[in-house]
């Protein structure tokens, strides 16, 4: 990447383009962020054929913005004969420059995730959400969109369940931390709910990543 920006003669390059499979990652979003201002990748599945670079370079026209989601309407419409098959793919384009966003999200729901992973209540509902979510690579990798909203209802249900059996422990954990499960709770949604709202947006106010 440095040597293309410096053959480029920019700060940044407008879209990287990654024609291999689990590219589209937060570590790799991350690791990118001081020399791209698109990232278009899969999370899974990227056929051994390739991405279709003689229809999607014919077309790069418009903002960087748009030639990324163009890039990605593209590889899905070529790859539909796949999907026939039975063989799913998935292509994102997500913005780069509001990396710091994505960093306070992960960080918020790490943090949530430490606390719940302490706590029997909702340690069943990590590992449930986790199960039930999309993931790739043999379960290494999760879809985070997906795992966030799984987190939460799975840590609903618990606490729901718990608290109508009048079930809701308090006091210490194994690691000798203070518990309260309603502030937990709390955290827990609200972290899930950034993280969703960071990547796929409102519909109100702000840019989404993806």
């Amino acid at each position: 990447l440095a040597v293309a920006k410096a053959r480029l003669k920019r700060n940044k390059i407008d879209i990287l383009g990654m024609d291999s499979c689990m590219m589209s990652t937060a570590e790799v979003y991350y690791e990118v962020r001081k020399s791209v201002r698109f990232l278009v990748a899969a999370e899974g599945f990227v056929a051994n054929a390739g991405w279709p670079y003689q229809d999607i370079l014919c077309r790069l026209t418009g903002t960087p913005a748009e030639t990324a989601a163009k890039i990605v309407s593209d590889y899905i419409k070529f790859l539909f004969e796949y999907a026939i098959g039975g063989q799913s793919a998935d292509l994102s384009a997500c913005d780069v420059t509001l990396w710091r966003q994505l960093k306070t999200a992960v960080r918020n729901l790490k943090d949530a995730l430490s606390e719940a992973l302490d706590h029997p209540l909702f340690l069943d509902a990590v590992v449930l959400a986790h199960w039930r979510a999309q993931s790739y690579q043999s379960d290494q990798t999760v879809d985070l969109v997906d795992f966030a909203l799984k987190l939460k209802k799975e840590a609903g249900k618990i606490y729901n369940e718990a608290a109508r059996h009048s079930y809701l422990p308090r006091g210490g954990t194994k690691s000798g931390k203070q518990f309260d499960p309603v502030a937990l709770k709390i955290k827990i949604n609200e972290a899930c709910d950034t993280v969703v709202k960071v990547l796929l947006g409102d519909g109100k106010k702000g840019k989404p990543i993806v």
